[in-house]
């Protein structure tokens, strides 16, 4: 009887052991990606946090934390590249979360500022560097540059397009390009699940697609500028075949919704 309750204990005592090993690596991987994060390094934190989940699977906490950093990456190399609005789009997605632990909420929120910042200073550069329009010289007046150096109709008007209008006498050709992309932005929106009175567009002609960006519309909140309004996702208007696709966050890829 002795024998057993002796091999009861020992066994327990080897349980317990493991159990607080695992604990401790867990908590070390935890530690050591919190740490990356702060200092920027995300790849590192990357690893850290896959560790963690090694040492403990399905955690709640590390597949989260895994993810968001994961957005987190993906934002900060969209603002290196100078594309404010993926940068915006992808720091908005931490943002948004619910129980962000307040280390990455605050590294999102330095890229999404750091991203308006940009994209703001590019627009003014852009409107200063713009000729005064001569009633009949025919040039498109009203555009704006987004952050990625292309040329872009930004609304800041609920479902508005922004497209350029031309100024002196109306031609067809250009008529039928506004024509196709308000056509472009109907579709994108519905497909999102909105109408045209809760978005915000801003739309690039990229020859082959339109390139759409939606982003939220309320009154009387943040929402209310276009500018910091929340967003809603980066969608793609096929001209050939009307197919509309999203932007992936995770894979960095289009894929068709409709």
């Amino acid at each position: 009887m002795k024998k057993i309750i002796t091999a009861v204990l020992l066994m327990t005592l080897l349980l317990s052991a493991c159990g607080s090993q695992g604990s401790a690596a867990y908590n070390q991987a935890m530690k050591e990606g919190f740490d990356a994060v702060t200092a920027g390094n995300y790849d590192q934190a990357v690893t850290a946090f896959e560790k963690a989940l090694a040492d403990k699977k399905a955690d709640r906490r590390a597949t989260a934390l895994l993810e968001e950093t994961r957005v987190l990456k993906s934002a900060e190399e969209s603002l290196n590249k100078g594309n404010w609005n993926k940068a915006i789009y992808s720091a908005d997605t931490v943002i948004n979360q619910t129980n962000v632990d307040q280390t990455v909420l605050t590294k999102a929120q330095t890229i999404k500022n750091e991203a308006l910042k940009e994209k703001q200073g590019q627009a003014a550069q852009n409107r200063a560097s713009q000729p005064a329009a001569d009633g009949s010289s025919g040039s498109d007046s009203g555009s704006s540059v987004q952050g990625d150096g292309q040329t872009a109709g930004n609304s800041g008007q609920p479902g508005s397009s922004g497209s350029s209008t031309v100024s002196g006498s109306s031609q067809s050709g250009s008529t039928v390009q506004q024509a196709t992309q308000k056509e472009a932005e109907m579709a994108v929106v519905k497909a999102a699940g909105y109408s045209l009175d809760q978005v915000y567009t801003d739309t690039t002609d990229n020859g082959a697609y339109y390139s759409i960006e939606l982003r939220e519309n309320h009154k009387n909140d943040s929402a209310a500028d276009p500018n910091t309004a929340p967003a809603i996702g980066f969608f793609r208007y096929y001209k050939a075949t009307g197919k509309i696709a999203q932007l992936d966050l995770i894979s960095n890829q289009y894929k068709d919704i409709k």
